[in-house]
């Protein structure tokens, strides 16, 4: 029985650290990790919570009471996903459809890509990790999707978008040096949209961290530079429950596309244990989420995002 309660304590110690530092230290790249996982921790305290009140509701309620608190910290994160308020527009002819695919340039599973994209049949393809053998396999949808702007690279940012509706479309660093983007302009049958597709460096160090944050604030600022409708789109390398991501949201003045439809984990698509979100599409200005899901693995490390949004 000491064993068991030394185990609960040490589990509880440690998410109660997990939880708190990321709030704490926002600037730190390792405390900022620990702030994806926060589904998991409400998933382990709630195992932990009738046990572990056994063993100490002889003794002392306070841990008992620690763990509910940082169960309800956690979910206040996360259960906002579920039950905020949605609209749901009819599809009256004026909504367009998007699937991002990080497409992982290392996968050679070409046909399950194709296959997601036959079925969803977008209207716009957002593809990240674009190498150029991708490149090769991606032309074969080339005469359903006559706007297209590739930029295929050997390294992991490679990123391209195909697009049934007319488009003007660029490839841009945003000024700054970071991985490309591609800004695009297109009109939803007469309603004007700005939209970005990009994919900040993932923040496995100090200096990688401070890079992927100087982008997401660049991004805060061209959002805020857009007056009419505007949609972002990508794998921020982030998930929303970090501070940065936070700031990205209220700078940007944007909306989450999830806000009514649940967390949509998306990465590591093999390990749902691990499951957090880092791939993204939000938005503003006058338009309102028609459908937002996560979709089936194509052989990446990241599941498929589809949206369909109305004006």
């Amino acid at each position: 029985m000491k064993v068991l309660k030394y185990i609960f304590q040490f589990i509880l110690a440690a998410i109660v650290l997990a939880s708190i530092l990321p709030h704490l230290f926002p600037d730190f790249w390792l405390t900022d990790i620990f702030s994806h996982f926060k589904l998991q921790y409400v998933i382990i305290l709630v195992l932990i919570l009738l046990p572990y009140a056994l063993v100490s509701v002889r003794r002392k309620l306070l841990p008992v009471i620690l763990i509910i608190i940082i169960i309800i910290w956690n979910a206040s994160f996360i259960v906002p996903l579920y039950i905020q308020n949605r609209t749901i527009t009819e599809n009256s002819g004026s909504s367009l459809s998007i699937l991002s695919m990080n497409l992982l340039a290392s996968n050679t599973n070409y046909s399950e890509a194709l296959e997601l994209i036959r079925e969803k049949d977008p209207d716009i393809i957002i593809l990240l990790e674009l190498s150029p053998q991708w490149n090769l396999e991606i032309e074969k949808l080339y005469t359903s999707y006559p706007f297209q702007l590739m930029h295929p690279q050997t390294n992991n940012f490679g990123i391209g978008i195909l697009s049934r509706i007319p488009l003007m479309a660029k490839v841009s660093n945003l000024g700054k040096g970071f991985p490309p983007s591609i800004f695009g302009k297109l009109q939803v049958n007469g309603h004007p949209l700005s939209l970005l597709a990009t994919h900040p460096v993932p923040p496995v160090s100090q200096e990688k961290f401070k890079f992927r944050n100087m982008q997401l604030e660049e991004i805060s600022r061209l959002s805020n530079a857009q007056t009419g409708n505007f949609i972002l789109v990508g794998d921020l390398n982030t998930s929303s429950f970090s501070s940065h991501f936070q700031n990205l949201i209220k700078k940007g003045d944007l909306k989450d596309s999830r806000n009514g439809w649940g967390i949509a984990t998306s990465w590591p698509s093999d390990l749902f244990i691990l499951r957090t979100t880092l791939d993204h599409i939000l938005y503003k200005g006058e338009m309102q989420v028609i459908t937002r899901t996560t979709e089936k693995n194509i052989g990446s490390d990241h599941l498929p995002v589809y949206m369909q949004i109305g004006f």
